[in-house]
């Protein structure tokens, strides 16, 4: 009798099958790796910092780099925002909760961008989303924000980064960075070969 026969009678024989019932069943398991193969390709990723912490950081490229669960087709940039490596369309979206105060009377925004660059650093797309001041000297308009935006990627290497800015009589804007309220993240949406992914 076969070392495989006799290990198929003996882990039947724990689950109460017969040998061939065993065989056939357990040929149709899925394993830990072929689980991964079924993820679709995405990414995400949050703001550094934790707790309530605020960061009063307009007019800059906001630091998305903690990496959330798997990376596939994608990768978190150390330095911030998500690199596209996978031929085909991606949705990238961005939710963030920004607070703004401006002047009295002086209208003012917080502004997000949703920005993509090619591999050699041209812009290739913007969509951009905002929260208006409350136009009270130390009181705040606050206010969740999600942009998204499709890119079709033709070569790997394609980076979507997130830049904010004030614009008006903001005097202070800021973006939350604890965990849960702002996220960055990228999902493969098709490869345009007839059949699927």
């Amino acid at each position: 009798m076969e070392q495989r026969d006799i290990n198929s009678r003996t882990r039947a024989d724990t689950f109460g099958l017969r040998p061939d019932i065993y065989d056939a069943l357990s040929g149709n398991m899925v394993k830990k790796t072929d689980l991964e193969s079924l993820l679709p390709m995405s990414g995400f990723c949050r703001l550094a910092g934790t707790g309530t912490n605020v960061e009063h950081l307009a007019n800059k490229f906001l630091p998305f780099n903690v990496q959330k669960g798997p990376a596939l087709g994608c990768e978190i940039h150390a330095e911030d925002g998500i690199v596209l490596n996978a031929i085909g369309m991606w949705e990238v979206k961005v939710r963030v909760l920004s607070a703004v105060s401006t002047l009295p009377a002086v209208a003012g925004y917080a502004v997000t961008r949703l920005e993509t660059f090619d591999p050699d650093g041209n812009m290739v797309s913007r969509e951009v989303g905002k929260v208006a001041g409350s136009g009270v000297t130390g009181g705040y308009g606050q206010a969740s924000i999600t942009v998204s935006d499709n890119i079709v990627v033709d070569r790997p290497g394609y980076r979507t980064r997130v830049y904010v800015l004030t614009t008006g009589g903001v005097i202070t804007a800021n973006w939350r960075q604890e965990e849960g309220t702002s996220l960055l993240s990228a999902q493969y949406v098709y490869n345009g070969v007839s059949g699927g992914v």
